[in-house]
């Protein structure tokens, strides 16, 4: 690790790595994520992929590398710091989870912002989900993680990435690649399910017929929330991607025009 940063606590482990809270000379504060690999192994493509992200992502809903580097050890990704909770805490520290719908509204338009400007330098998340969205003291929301992006060509992408809960259907379509664009949309159908009702949209009986590329009825939960909203909802959750809403249709939805 380069010896400028001094760790203050650490923020969380994962699968590749670690998260740090670091402070360098002038005592500011970022978040340190740390990918480590064996002695003599070469990077992955996932992590010399996010080591490119941090020089096209710039917006302010964005947490993408600042700048990334390595040694023999692994790779190093400094990024902002964001103090704050991510979505799935915030979600589960609040009495039946589900949020209000002008808050639900303002928090998913903020991430679809995001990841409008995200999918404009031609890069797909494919791990779109409330463990990756993080939520700071004033309301602001940005996307972290970006360890799984498709970098160029995310038109056709390939490889079962992403937490099964929140996959697009044509993601497990054996010898088939997908577009990336179109996955990310289906994971924010399921995120923006999650905000308005507080669980997931589908049971594993729904992924195994989904997968099989048929279509399976949303069952909402009992709620007040607004037809505009569900039928945005159905509109993101179409198996097939070829009539799945755009992030431009989605812009364009009632719901999302409402204050």
């Amino acid at each position: 690790m380069n010896a400028n940063y001094a760790v203050v606590k650490n923020l969380g482990h994962g699968s590749m790595g670690s998260v740090d809270l670091v402070r360098d000379e002038n005592k500011n504060l970022f978040a340190l994520k740390t990918v480590l690999r064996k002695k003599g192994e070469p990077l992955s493509k996932y992590v010399l992929r996010e080591m490119e992200v941090g020089k096209a992502l710039k917006h302010s809903g964005v947490a993408a590398p600042l700048k990334s580097w390595e040694d023999e050890n692994g790779a190093y990704f400094l990024m902002e710091y964001v103090k704050g909770l991510d979505l799935i805490t915030m979600m589960e520290n609040r009495d039946g989870g589900a949020l209000p719908e002008s808050v639900a509204r303002e928090i998913f338009s903020q991430i679809m912002e995001a990841l409008q400007h995200v999918h404009s330098k031609g890069i797909a998340h494919r791990d779109m989900k409330l463990d990756n969205l993080m939520i700071d003291a004033t309301g602001k929301v940005k996307i972290i993680d970006f360890g799984l992006c498709k970098t160029g060509g995310a038109e056709e992408c390939d490889g079962r990435l992403g937490s099964t809960e929140y996959c697009a259907p044509e993601i497990y379509k054996t010898k088939k690649t997908y577009n990336g664009y179109q996955a990310d949309m289906w994971s924010c159908g399921v995120i923006l399910f999650t905000l308005l009702f507080g669980c997931f949209p589908f049971n594993s009986n729904d992924c195994r017929l989904m997968k099989m590329g048929l279509e399976v009825a949303i069952d909402f939960p009992p709620s007040s929330i607004s037809a505009e909203a569900r039928n945005l909802i159905k509109k993101m959750l179409i198996v097939d991607p070829k009539k799945r809403y755009s992030m431009k249709k989605v812009f364009a939805h009632k719901w999302m025009q409402k204050k």
